[in-house]
């Protein structure tokens, strides 16, 4: 089966058995996700010649995207030499904001830890803070599993096979510039923990001199997951 993609907004995405096209639907877009697998054999009886073997590989999947993100930007932004100060302090609004939301991260802990509150107050608990895309957020995800590859991201050298595989499932167009044509990559999110993020980030730092998109792993974008991020963000005052 083969994928021939096409532009997120108005051409389709067909997809291929031989030279069949057997669906044609509109592409929403994608985040790709992995983390290491370790297993230990122990031998029953160990020996000089029967030690213990480590097995380290490395499980991906793929997460459809429950929000529309076709008119966000693919460049990076700019940073301003002359920032307005203005406009980075937070405002009245953004004040209020986090009030509203702190009320309600507090008002749970009440719940949950104090008996009277419980009792009186459960039902008044808003256990999850509305937003624009509440409704597209609160849908179960898609997930694809991409299988496990017997490579480890402990080893640059691996881990660039790693990426080659997961590389072939970026969206890609032709397009026309300056008479001649290209080959675009789109971005999309590889996601992971720290390590997995450090090793992407260094992976394509290697390949930055390569001759090709592809090669230069253009389409992968290494961010760390929502859990991981909290972690980082808890390390630089508690443990910097």
């Amino acid at each position: 089966m083969e994928t021939c993609n096409g532009d997120e907004t108005d051409n389709p995405i067909l997809v291929r058995r031989d030279d069949e096209v057997i669906s044609e639907a509109k592409w929403n877009g994608f985040k790709l996700c992995g983390d290491n697998i370790d297993k230990t054999v122990k031998p029953r009886n160990m020996t000089i010649s029967k030690q213990s073997q480590s097995f380290n590989y490395f499980n991906s999947y793929a997460v459809l995207d429950r929000i529309d993100m076709s008119l966000c930007s693919e460049e990076a932004p700019l940073i301003d030499l002359e920032p307005d100060m203005g406009s980075i302090l937070p405002s009245n609004d953004n004040k209020l904001s986090i009030i509203r939301n702190m009320a309600v991260l507090v008002a749970r802990i009440l719940v949950k830890n104090i008996s009277f509150f419980k009792l009186h107050f459960e039902d008044a608990v808003e256990y999850h803070i509305k937003h624009k895309f509440t409704k597209e957020m609160s849908t179960k995800s898609e997930v694809v599993n991409l299988g496990i590859y017997l490579h480890s991201e402990r080893s640059y050298d691996e881990f660039l096979q790693i990426l080659d595989k997961l590389e072939k499932y970026i969206p890609k167009k032709i397009v026309e510039h300056d008479g001649l044509m290209r080959e675009v990559h789109h971005q999309v999110l590889l996601g992971g923990d720290q390590m997995t993020a450090a090793r992407a980030r260094g992976s394509k730092m290697i390949r930055m001199n390569s001759t090709t998109d592809s090669k230069r792993l253009t389409g992968l974008l290494p961010v760390s997951e929502d859990w991981h991020t909290k972690v980082i963000l808890l390390e630089v005052p508690y443990v910097g």
